[in-house]
């Protein structure tokens, strides 16, 4: 008995000073402070749940997961949220993370660059978030005739060239574009709207719909484009041979309301403050 007691007690207090050990204490520099639970913020046109709230001495973060309630699509510009820690405004990095219709994302959203952050309250106000309605202004871009005379054209706040190998076979024609958007609001691509027509008036869409908005996690037709910024949208036409040889056609490619100009609009909501979970930072610090 005298042996195994002796064998439990030090194990005991091996196990209690491996424990003390391993606790981190709040003067290291690894040391995370984690915040309470805040509930979402709802409105009508989005949903914003805030998880992941912690913080070290170098760096404070929380995580979004952002769901778009419209059928428009929505910018987050990530510099334009303050963190106001110790009565300093701090500010991330500046993304641009675009929001599907009635799709969501979720980011990490970070602040740093000293060492004041370890703090037991700070506060977060939400600027940055857009609307951008799909139903802007229409620009319109004359048809593109193939076999073509030209490898360039452009229009009101949109220019475009070929960027690729023309592809005009008998039953398939491939037309590749990188079109750039010139003008300071925002640029809409819908480059499934574009058709093809023969000489006798037949007209012919575009099978090709696989484009991708940026940092989305669905696929769609759209391309959104800040202004500066490009794409590349290649269209793809196919006609029965029954019908034409496209390979020796006149094709006339029109572009209807491709293009299309839209503007960002705020959407407001609500601050939040963090407030220090003595638990849960205890738990984490383990």
């Amino acid at each position: 008995m005298t042996i195994h007691f002796h064998i439990f007690f030090i194990v005991f207090n091996l196990l209690l000073y491996t424990s003390a050990v391993a606790q981190i204490t709040e003067t290291d520099p690894r040391h995370e402070n984690h915040y309470k639970y805040v509930a979402p913020i709802v409105t009508d046109e989005i949903k914003v749940e805030i998880t992941n709230m912690h913080s070290q001495m170098n760096f404070s973060q929380i995580k979004l997961r952002i769901t778009n309630k419209t059928n428009d699509f929505m910018a987050l510009k990530s510099d334009e949220i303050v963190f106001l820690i110790n009565g300093i405004d701090y500010r991330p990095q500046g993304k641009v993370y675009m929001i599907g219709p009635r799709d969501y994302i979720t980011r990490t959203i970070r602040v740093d660059g000293d060492n004041r952050f370890h703090v037991g309250s700070y506060s977060v106000s939400f600027g940055g978030f857009y609307k951008i309605p799909t139903d802007g202004k229409t620009k319109l871009a004359e048809n593109f005739t193939l076999p073509n005379s030209t490898n360039n054209f452009e229009f009101e706040a949109f220019q475009c060239k070929v960027a690729g190998r023309i592809v005009q076979n008998t039953q398939i024609t491939e037309l590749p574009l990188r079109c750039t958007y010139t003008g300071n609001k925002v640029g809409l691509i819908e480059a499934s709207r574009i058709s093809v027509k023969l000489e006798d008036g037949q007209e012919f869409a575009n099978i090709n719909t696989g484009s991708k908005i940026k940092n989305l996690v669905t696929t769609g037709s759209t391309d959104v484009l800040f202004p500066g910024e490009q794409t590349k949208i290649t269209s793809v036409f196919r006609i029965p041979a029954k019908t034409a040889d496209m390979q020796f056609s006149v094709l006339s490619v029109n572009f209807n309301d491709t293009f299309s100009e839209t503007e960002l609009i705020p959407v407001l909501i609500k601050g939040q403050r963090f407030v220090l979970d003595e638990s849960k930072t205890a738990l984490k610090n383990k």
